[in-house]
């Protein structure tokens, strides 16, 4: 039950902050992060809020610089870190009424490959993906992301 209610209310939240961007078309800074596993496999997550896979990721909390929310939001999304990150890539994003910038990490250092660990709150599911066997419903942001990593095309620039 506590689980279904922060569940509730994450979705509420997201709901929210569509409805304050209708309004006020903040500005914000984030995340992703594109990460390999020594197979080759990209990491992938889907949140409660949302029914589409994405990179793991989110907003750059303020003081804090990108490498540091990173290596944050990919630890707080599966429990993983990894050793060096590299900028794939600094995109913006207009959808929702938003003015956003996403700035793309990868990495293929990653620490230790444990299981991953999620806090099916907020992510209900995270796993490994070849990346030419995707599952169904990937963002169309990530399959273009990972198209240009398969082509050794990185924009550094664009729009998400």
């Amino acid at each position: 039950m506590k689980k279904f209610l922060k569940r509730f209310l994450i979705k509420i939240a997201y709901r929210f902050i569509k409805l304050h961007s209708w309004f006020f078309k903040p500005k914000s800074l984030g995340v992703r992060t594109m990460v390999f596993n020594r197979k080759g496999e990209v990491l992938l997550v889907k949140h409660s809020y949302r029914p589409e896979y994405f990179f793991p990721g989110g907003g750059v909390e303020k003081g804090e610089g990108i490498i540091e929310a990173s290596t944050r939001e990919l630890w707080e999304e599966t429990g993983l870190q990894v050793k060096k990150w590299n900028l794939f890539g600094a995109y913006r994003l207009f959808s929702e009424n938003k003015d956003d910038t996403v700035i793309l990490m990868a990495s293929k250092d990653i620490l230790d490959e444990q299981d991953l660990q999620i806090d099916n709150i907020e992510i209900i599911e995270a796993g490994w993906y070849d990346i030419d066997n995707l599952p169904l419903g990937v963002h169309p942001s990530v399959v273009l992301r990972l198209q240009e990593f398969r082509e050794d095309a990185y924009p550094l620039a664009g729009n998400w």
